[in-house]
């Protein structure tokens, strides 16, 4: 709710000073990166995810416009967004991949139209740029007051939520396997899945899609 409260109010050309920092504010928590396009497909506003990786030099490098080192990649990023221009309004998006180096996995595009827009100052395609290897640890407080979790269960769930296997789970927080199993089985009552997999698939469209500041 909080990412389309934000577009809504960048996409707005009244908002005031305060709502516009506040919505910047909202994007900034996001684990993925965000960037707002004008009817030019020039950026008009980057989050703290989207800068990063440009300034890394990560797959994508933000400018007047946004572009990918990857002459290929930049190619179809630019069709991506030039086919969200012309499009209307819509919840569908136009996908892309986005190579990186150092064997890291591809970055994903998905370029959203907002819409038509009669000034250059409003925002009229959202880019979201997916690191498939970035994910956020959610911090045990915060996972005890959504499902009831004591702190070894999110302990656990970060750890499968980051990919890890169980016997990977039990060798890092030196348990047995019969442990291990123990808390998964807690962890999907609590959250009501009935698999790992949904479990893991909760976590990520959930809390961790969040930021959390250490």
């Amino acid at each position: 709710h909080g990412m389309t409260a934000a577009l809504q109010a960048l996409q707005t050309s009244s908002f005031d000073a305060g709502q516009a920092q506040g919505a910047q504010v909202a994007l900034d928590l996001l684990s993925f990166g965000v960037v707002l396009l004008n009817r030019e497909g020039e950026v008009l506003f980057a989050n703290c995810m989207a800068r990063g990786l440009s300034e890394a030099r990560d797959g994508i490098a933000l400018d007047r416009t946004l572009t990918a080192f990857d002459a290929s990649a930049n190619r179809a990023l630019r069709a991506a967004v030039e086919q969200a221009l012309a499009a209307p309004q819509s919840q569908v998006p136009v996908t892309t991949v986005v190579p990186r180096e150092g064997g890291q996995r591809d970055l994903l595009a998905l370029a959203f139209s907002l819409g038509d827009a009669g000034s250059a100052t409003v925002p009229v395609v959202a880019v979201f740029v997916l690191d498939l290897e970035q994910r956020s640890q959610v911090p045990a407080d915060v996972l005890a007051q959504l499902f009831g979790l004591t702190p070894t269960e999110s302990e656990v769930a970060n750890l499968l939520a980051q990919g890890r296997r169980s016997d990977e789970v039990a060798e890092l927080l030196q348990v047995s396997a019969t442990t291990v199993a123990f808390h998964i089985r807690n962890l999907l009552s609590k959250t009501h899945t009935r698999r790992q997999v949904d479990l893991v698939a909760l976590l990520l469209a959930g809390p961790m899609s969040v930021r959390f500041r250490r």
